[in-house]
């Protein structure tokens, strides 16, 4: 697949919608032998069908609310989501029900490839948006990242999921030797580009990036540009904790 193809790809996937019921649907906005990402609306009063989770996934809660899970062997939990919130979670049967007041909205990501590999086969973790591991780059300015799942908070190798933002007028550029990345855009204006090929950023946009592809954000717009990432496997995670400082740190002068 060529770079041009994965934004044209992009573009064309975010208008499938799948109808569960007439309270809730999932919107698939890319797909592919690696990934599945999706959103899911679920109305207020809304219960879906028994299905299970076969594959590791990572969600971002888009939208916050209140879920009642019911797995299969009669256990109940509730989840208080709040818009932001980061969950992960792998193999499991259960319906969810909205008993809230609220609609909710998950952006889920599925990780295919590597599922044979999933830790923590029954675990799930729920990150509140003001939880995880907040970095700057000194030679990377203007880049912030939050790591929120990972082998070091986590205990999960097979991926790493964190938000991200670029401040409004920077912008920033790489590759990632061994990683396939999703990014999910909140806000912001400005630019993604994939190899050759560049697209306009609004929220929603998907970018899938495989791995050895350079790619990047120009932030054109007052405000910083905001996504969520998602890479597979999660190395870039540790390079990330590596290369970082805690925001606030005073960067030494360049030589």
């Amino acid at each position: 697949m060529t770079n041009q193809t994965v934004l044209r790809t992009l573009v064309a996937l975010a208008s499938v919608v799948v109808p569960v019921s007439g309270s809730a649907q999932v919107r698939v906005l890319f797909e592919n032998d690696t990934v599945r990402v999706s959103e899911a609306t679920f109305k207020i009063g809304y219960t879906t069908p028994v299905h299970t989770h076969t594959l590791p996934h990572s969600t971002y809660v888009k939208n916050g609310g209140k879920l009642r899970i019911r797995r299969s062997d009669g256990a109940v939990r509730g989840l208080d989501l709040k818009t932001g919130d980061v969950y992960w979670g792998a193999v499991e049967t259960h319906t969810a029900e909205n008993v809230g007041t609220t609609e909710v909205v998950l952006v889920t990501t599925d990780i295919k490839q590597h599922a044979a590999i999933a830790d923590n086969a029954h675990a799930g973790h729920l990150i509140a948006p003001s939880s995880g591991t907040p970095l700057m780059f000194c030679r990377s300015p203007g880049l912030s990242v939050n790591i929120k799942v990972d082998s070091a908070s986590a205990a999960v190798t097979n991926l790493a999921m964190g938000t991200a933002g670029v401040a409004a007028g920077m912008s920033n550029a790489g590759t990632h030797d061994g990683q396939d990345e999703v990014v999910y855009f909140l806000r912001g204006d400005g630019r993604a580009f994939v190899g050759s090929d560049t697209t306009a950023i609004e929220p929603g946009l998907v970018t899938y990036v495989p791995r050895q592809t350079r790619h990047g954000f120009i932030s054109t717009g007052s405000t910083p540009i905001e996504f969520v990432w998602v890479v597979v496997p999660g190395d870039l995670a540790k390079r990330f904790r590596t290369n970082g400082v805690p925001p606030g740190s005073v960067c030494p002068a360049p030589r």
